[in-house]
C-alpha cells in the first residue's frame, strides 16, 4: 500500500475547505502540505480527522502567506522547531519508521539564497520530504527558463543527498495569461527517493496551482478492509423463519450427541437460512463521500478536468475561458449543494426520529467519526499491519489477566487450587437450592430474548435479531440445547471464545496498547443462557441478603446516588458539628481482570449445593479464550487465565460475589461505601489526629484481605481528603504498603468532585466546562433559518446537557446562589438555543416558552425523587434534605416498599385468565361476553367470588371489594392513579383471603393493565411484586387463587355493584383510609408540586409574555 502526501498552494485555506474534503475523499491522503494558507497569526482551523501544524505570517496588515501541514490523527506526529527567516513548518510523523515532512512557502517578493534552504535541510532529521511553493523557475523541473531564484535552487540540488522529484509537469496555471509554469517543487533525501512516486492530480480545484500527489511506498501498511455484514435493513423474515425450520428439522443430532454437535446444527441452520434470505455485503471498502456529494457535482468536475486537458494541449484563449467557466460552475454547485444538504441534514431530525440515527448524526457533527486504522507504537516502531497490531493488543489484554499480576506469595500460599473439587455444603433437597437447579423453562428463554437487542453479533455471526425471528421449532431446539448444557455442565468451547474490539480510553494515547480497553463480543445464544443463569443467581443472592448492604453497584433499585448520599450525609453532619471527616478513595488495580476464579467457586460453595448452577459457573470460568479484531483482521488466539469474562452479564454478579466480604474488614467507627470496585472509607472525629489511626488500621486490614483474595490495591491511584471548615488544612499521613496515599483538597467520587469545605465550587466549574463543550453541538444544530425544529433541539439539550446538570444535583442544592449561577447560565443558554429566543428575552419568559423549569426547581424535584426512591427501599435521608422537604407537604413513608420475589420467578405459577380480552369490545355484544364468562366460571363453582374495582374522579380516588354480601370500600390518596386503585383493590382482596383463611378464591377484575402486570413474573413493578408475594404465601398454605379479566359496563352484576361502591368510596365516611401509593404516583405528585411553585413564580412576573400567556403550560 502507498501512503499519499498532497502538496498544494491553496491560496486561502478557510475558503477552500470544501476542496480539502474532495481531495480527502478522492485520494485519501495521510499528509496534506498547504502553502498560502492566508490565516491570521493566532488562528488555526479545526479540520475533522486531521491535526493541523501551521506557521502564519505575522509582519503584514492582512491575512496572507503562511504554511500548514495537515496530518491524519491516526498517525503519531510531532512539531519540529525550525530556525529560518522563511515561512516554514516541519513535523516528524511515525509511519513504519519516522519520516520528516517540511513545508515551505517563498513568495515572489521574498529574496533568498541557497544557504537559506541548506540551513533548513540541515535541521531536518532524515529521511525527509521538503515540499513547497518556491516561486522559482528552472528548466530542469519544467519551466521555460531558469531565473535567478531557480539558480539558487539548482545550487541546493547539487548536494548529493538531495533529490528533486518533479517530473516536468506544470504545477500552476496563470489565471490572467493562461500560461502554465512549474514553481511548486518537491525535494527529498536520497534514502527516500526510491520509495516515492510524484504526479500532479488530474483534477483542478479552486486555486491557480495544481495539487501534487506524492506516494510513499510502504512495505507494511495495508488497506483497511470492510468486513462482510448482514444486510439487516431489508430482511425477509418470513423466508428466514421458514428456512430455519427446514434446516433445524433436517438431520438433527441424536439426543446423546455432544453439545458441540447441537451447537453446530442450530448455528448452521440459522446462518445458512440468513445467507439465502438476508445476505451479506461484499466487503469492499467504499471511499468515504462528503455528505453534499451528488452526481451533478461529479459531472461538473469531470467536465472541468476535460477542459483542463484540452487547454493544456491547445493553449487557445477560448479553451481557457471555458475552463474558467467550468471552475466557477463547480464552485457554485459545491457551495449550493453543501447548504442544501446541511439544511436537509438538520431538518430531518424530528421528535419521532430513531434515537440511534439522531445520535449518529450528532456524533458526525462533533467530528467523532471512527478512525480509519488502529496503529500502535512498539519500541518506537509504528505497527501498521492490522494483524501485528491485533497480536500486540492481544498480548497486552492477555497480560492483564495473567498470573504475573499476583505476587509470588499469593500464588504459593493460596490454599485453593485451580482444579478445585466441588464440595457438598447444602442439600439439593433444600427448597431454594432445588429451585435454583430446576430445568430452564420456555418462559425464561422468552424473557431473556426480549431483553436482548444489541446489533453486534459474536464469533458465530448471529445477531439477536435472528434469534427474535426463529420459528417455534428452533426455539424448542434451543431450549433443549440449554437444558442439555445445564444438566451436563458441558459448555461448548466455541461459546467460551470472544472476539475483542479494542476501544480507545478517553484521554489516553491512541498509539499505546495501554490506551485501549477490550470490548468482548460473545456468541449471542450463549449470552441468552448466561442471562437466564444470572437472573437465578441474582434472585438467590438478594433473597438471602447475601450481598453487602454497602454494595450499590449493578443491583436493582440501587445506584451511584446511594453511595454519594451516604458520603454527603456524613460530610454535612461533621461540618455542622465542626468536626473533621477523613476519606480515602481506594483503587483496586485491574479488578475485573485479576479476580481469582477459585475464590469465586469457594465463595459460592458457602451458599450453594453441588448442583447445576455451581457446576455451570465452574465450567463457565474455565478455558476462556479470545482474539482481537482490527480492521476485519483477527489476531492469534489468546487465553484469559484469570478474571471474569468481559461482556457477560453473569460476570458482573460473580465479581460482586468475589468482592463481597471486603466490607467485613471495615469496622466502626470507619464507614464504607462500595460501588462495584469503587471503594471509599471514611471516619469522623474532632481532629485529624484521632481519624488517622482508625483509617490506617482499616488500610492494614484491607491489605491483609488483598493478600488472600488476589486483589491488589494501587496506592498511587488512591487519594485521601480531609473535610473541614478550618482554615488550616489538616494533614493526613495514610500509607499502604509503606507508600503514602496522596492527600488532595478535592477528590472525584463517581463523577462528582468533592472539595474539602464542601462548597461545590470546583465541581460546578468542572460541570460548566464539560457542558459548554457539549453546547457546541446545539449551537451547530440551532441555525436561525433552517436548523432542526425546537422540539428536537430541546430533546437533544435534555439528553446531552441537562442530564449532566441534573446528575448528583441533590448534593449541592444548598450551595451559595452565587456558586449555582455558574451552571444556571448554561441552562439558560441551552434553552435559548433550542427555542430560538433572542438574547434579550427575559429568563422567566424563556423558561416558559421552553416549558422547562429553572434549575433550582429541577434540583428540588430531584431531591424529592431521591427521597421517594429511598423511602421505597426503607432508606433514610439526611436532615438537610428533610429540611428542604418540610414545606412541600409530600409524604413518602407510605410508598409501597420494594420487595424481592419470595418465589423464584421461573417457577411462579399464577392462574390468570385473560381469554375475554381477546374479544374486541367494539365487535362483541354483552350477551356473548356473559355467555363466555359463564362457561369459564363453570370450572370454579366451589370458589368464593371476589369482584374488585377502582375509581378516580376530580373528588379523589377510591376502590372497592365485594364478595357475597360483604362490601369493602377503600379511600386512597388523591394522587393515586386508576391503575394503583385497581391493583390495591386486588391486594386488599388477598389480605381478606389470608385473614379469613379462604381455601379457594377467584378474583374478577376489569383492569387488564393490573392483571397483565401481575403476569410479568420477571420484572414486575412494586405493587405487582407485592401481589405476587401475597399469592405465593397463600399458595404455600394450600390456598388456591385464580384471577379472571371481565369487561366493564356490560351488565355483569358483580362488576356493576363493585363499580358503584368504588365511586361511593371516595366520599363515604365508612371507607377504610389507606395511605399506600406507588413510586409512580409520587413522581406525578412531585411534578404537580413543582409546577405549582413554578406557576406561582410566573404569576408574579411582569413581562409582555406574562400578559398574554398567564399559564406556564404549553
Amino acid at each position: 500500500m502507498s501512503i499519499n502526501v498532497i502538496q498544494w498552494n491553496i491560496n486561502g485555506l478557510v475558503k477552500k475547505l470544501n476542496d480539502i474534503k474532495l481531495i480527502n475523499q478522492q485520494h485519501d491522503p495521510i499528509i496534506i502540505c498547504l502553502q498560502e494558507t492566508n490565516l491570521n497569526n493566532t488562528f488555526t482551523p479545526s479540520i475533522k480527522n486531521f491535526n493541523v501544524f501551521s506557521t502564519n505570517r505575522t509582519a503584514c496588515n492582512r491575512a496572507s502567506g503562511g504554511v500548514a501541514i495537515l496530518v491524519r490523527t491516526d498517525y503519531p506526529s510531532t512539531l519540529l522547531q525550525i530556525q529560518s527567516p522563511l515561512e516554514v513548518v516541519a513535523i516528524s510523523i511515525q509511519l513504519e519508521s519516522s519520516i520528516t515532512i517540511c513545508n515551505i512557502y517563498i513568495p515572489n517578493q521574498k529574496l533568498f539564497k541557497s544557504s537559506d534552504i541548506e540551513n533548513i535541510i540541515q535541521q531536518l532529521p532524515p529521511p525527509f520530504l521538503l515540499l513547497g511553493d518556491f516561486n522559482s523557475h528552472g528548466l530542469s523541473w519544467g519551466s521555460d527558463k531558469t531565473d535567478d531564484r531557480g539558480k539558487q535552487i539548482e545550487k541546493v540540488l547539487e548536494t548529493d543527498n538531495i533529490i528533486l522529484l518533479n517530473s516536468g509537469e506544470p504545477t500552476r496555471l496563470n489565471p490572467s495569461k493562461g500560461k502554465f509554469s512549474a514553481i511548486d517543487l518537491s525535494l527529498c533525501s536520497s534514502n527516500l527517493a526510491q520509495r516515492t512516486s510524484w504526479s500532479t492530480l488530474p483534477e483542478i480545484y479552486d486555486s491557480d496551482h495544481i495539487p501534487i500527489k506524492i506516494e510513499l511506498l510502504s512495505s507494511k501498511a495495508t488497506s483497511p478492509s470492510s468486513p462482510n455484514k448482514w444486510k439487516i435493513k431489508n430482511p425477509n423474515w418470513n423466508l428466514f423463519s421458514q428456512l430455519v425450520e427446514a434446516y433445524v428439522n433436517t438431520n438433527p443430532p441424536p439426543p446423546n450427541s455432544p453439545t458441540e454437535n447441537d451447537v453446530a446444527h442450530i448455528t448452521n441452520s440459522i446462518t445458512n437460512a440468513a445467507n439465502i434470505s438476508i445476505g451479506k455485503t461484499n466487503g469492499t471498502l467504499n471511499k468515504p463521500k462528503v455528505p453534499w456529494w451528488n452526481p451533478q457535482i461529479k459531472l461538473s468536475i469531470k467536465e472541468k478536468n476535460i477542459a483542463l486537458k484540452r487547454f493544456q494541449k491547445t493553449g487557445k484563449i477560448e479553451d481557457h475561458i471555458r475552463l474558467k467557466e467550468l471552475r466557477a460552475k463547480t464552485k457554485f454547485l459545491v457551495k449550493r449543494s453543501k447548504a442544501s444538504s446541511w439544511k436537509n441534514f438538520t431538518s430531518t431530525i424530528g421528535p419521532k426520529s430513531n434515537p440511534s440515527s439522531v445520535w449518529s448524526k450528532i456524533r458526525s457533527l462533533r467530528g467523532n467519526s471512527k478512525e480509519k486504522q488502529t496503529l500502535i507504537l512498539n519500541y518506537n516502531i509504528l505497527l501498521t499491519d492490522p494483524i501485528e497490531v491485533a497480536n500486540l493488543l492481544g498480548n497486552h489484554f492477555h497480560s492483564n489477566s495473567s498470573d504475573n499480576n499476583y505476587n509470588e506469595s499469593f500464588l504459593n500460599n493460596y490454599p485453593t487450587s485451580r482444579q478445585h473439587l466441588l464440595q457438598l455444603n447444602y442439600s439439593p433437597l433444600n427448597q431454594d437450592q432445588h429451585h435454583l437447579n430446576t430445568p430452564i423453562s420456555a418462559n425464561e428463554l422468552n424473557w431473556a430474548l426480549s431483553k436482548c437487542s444489541s446489533l453486534s453479533p459474536g464469533p458465530d455471526e448471529i445477531p439477536y435479531s435472528f434469534l427474535h425471528n426463529l420459528p417455534s421449532s428452533a426455539i424448542k431446539f434451543l431450549l433443549h440445547l440449554y437444558n442439555k448444557i445445564w444438566n451436563t455442565g458441558e459448555i461448548p468451547k466455541s461459546w467460551k471464545h470472544a472476539i475483542v474490539i479494542p476501544i480507545l480510553k478517553p484521554g489516553k494515547d491512541k498509539f499505546s496498547s495501554e490506551g485501549y480497553r477490550p470490548i468482548s463480543l460473545l456468541n449471542t445464544m450463549c449470552k441468552i443462557l448466561e442471562k437466564i443463569i444470572d437472573s437465578r443467581l441474582r434472585w438467590f443472592l438478594e433473597k438471602t441478603r447475601y450481598l453487602s448492604p454497602q454494595q450499590n453497584g449493578f443491583r436493582k433499585h440501587r445506584s451511584t446516588c446511594n453511595s454519594l448520599h451516604e458520603i454527603q450525609k456524613d460530610i454535612t453532619k461533621s461540618l455542622e458539628s465542626n468536626q473533621v471527616l477523613g476519606l480515602v478513595a481506594l483503587d483496586i488495580a485491574k479488578a475485573y481482570d485479576t479476580t481469582w476464579r477459585p475464590r469465586i467457586i469457594e465463595q459460592l460453595q458457602k451458599i450453594l449445593c453441588n448442583g447445576n448452577l455451581l457446576i455451570f459457573v465452574k465450567h463457565f470460568l474455565e478455558d476462556r479464550s479470545f482474539q482481537v479484531k482490527i480492521n476485519g483482521h483477527l489476531s492469534s488466539i489468546f487465553s484469559q487465565d484469570n478474571g471474569v469474562p468481559q461482556g457477560s452479564t453473569l460476570s458482573v454478579t460473580l465479581f460482586l460475589v468475589s468482592i463481597n466480604d471486603l466490607c467485613e474488614r471495615i469496622k466502626f467507627p470507619v464507614k464504607t461505601s462500595l460501588f462495584a470496585d469503587d471503594l471509599n472509607i471514611w471516619c469522623t472525629s474532632k481532629n485529624s489526629a484521632c481519624i488517622q489511626p482508625y483509617l490506617q488500621d482499616t488500610i492494614l486490614s484491607l491489605t491483609k484481605w488483598s493478600e488472600t483474595s488476589g486483589y491488589r490495591f494501587s496506592p498511587s491511584k488512591s487519594q485521601c481528603i480531609a473535610f473541614t471548615r478550618s482554615k488550616k488544612y489538616p494533614s493526613l499521613d495514610i500509607r499502604m504498603n509503606n507508600i503514602p496515599i496522596q492527600t488532595s483538597k478535592s477528590i472525584k467520587i463517581l463523577g462528582i468532585t468533592f472539595d474539602r469545605k464542601n462548597t461545590w465550587n470546583p465541581h460546578l466549574k468542572d460541570l460548566r466546562k464539560a457542558t459548554m463543550l457539549r453546547m457546541n453541538i446545539l449551537k451547530t444544530l440551532a441555525h436561525t433559518s433552517w436548523g432542526a425544529n425546537s422540539t428536537t433541539l430541546k430533546q437533544i439539550y435534555t439528553s446531552l446537557i441537562l442530564s449532566k446538570l441534573e446528575y448528583g444535583s441533590f448534593l449541592f442544592f444548598n450551595s451559595k446562589p452565587s456558586s449555582l449561577k455558574i451552571i444556571d447560565t448554561v441552562h439558560n443558554l441551552g434553552l435559548r438555543l433550542a427555542s430560538g429566543a433572542f438574547r434579550s428575552s427575559p429568563i422567566p419568559s424563556l423558561l416558559n416558552i421552553s416549558y422547562t423549569p429553572p434549575l433550582s426547581l429541577i434540583r428540588k424535584k430531584n431531591i424529592m425523587l431521591l427521597s421517594a426512591r429511598r423511602a421505597q427501599n426503607n432508606l433514610d435521608i439526611h436532615h438537610g434534605i428533610r429540611t428542604e422537604l418540610r414545606d412541600s407537604n409530600l409524604k413518602f413513608s407510605d410508598i409501597i416498599k420494594h420487595e424481592y420475589p419470595s418465589t423464584p420467578p421461573w417457577i411462579m405459577d399464577i392462574d390468570i385468565n385473560l381469554k375475554l380480552s381477546t374479544l374486541p369490545k367494539s365487535e362483541t355484544s354483552p350477551n356473548i361476553y356473559k355467555s363466555e364468562l359463564q362457561s369459564i366460571l363453570e370450572g370454579y363453582q366451589d370458589h368464593l367470588f371476589f369482584f374488585t374495582d377502582g375509581s378516580k374522579t376530580d373528588a379523589g380516588v377510591g376502590a372497592s371489594v365485594t364478595f357475597g354480601e360483604t362490601r369493602r370500600m377503600l379511600k386512597l390518596p388523591d394522587h393515586c392513579s386508576i391503575y394503583t386503585a385497581e391493583a390495591l383493590a386486588i391486594s386488599h382482596t388477598l389480605d381478606i383471603i389470608k385473614q379469613d383463611s379462604i381455601n379457594k378464591s377467584i378474583i374478577l377484575s376489569d383492569s387488564l393493565s393490573a392483571l397483565t402486570s401481575i403476569q410479568n413474573h420477571f420484572q414486575p413493578n412494586s405493587i405487582s411484586q407485592k401481589i405476587q408475594n401475597q399469592i405465593s404465601y397463600l399458595q404455600t398454605n394450600a390456598q388456591t387463587i385464580s384471577m379472571i379479566w371481565i369487561p366493564s359496563h356490560i351488565g355483569i352484576p358483580g362488576n356493576e355493584i363493585v363499580d358503584t361502591y368504588a365511586k361511593q368510596s371516595i366520599s363515604s365516611p365508612h371507607s377504610l383510609v389507606i395511605g399506600s401509593h406507588t413510586l409512580q404516583d409520587s413522581k406525578h405528585s412531585i411534578s404537580d408540586h413543582i409546577l405549582k411553585i413554578w406557576q406561582l413564580s410566573w404569576s408574579t412576573q411582569r413581562t409582555k409574555l406574562n400578559e398574554i400567556k398567564p399559564s406556564i403550560l404549553p
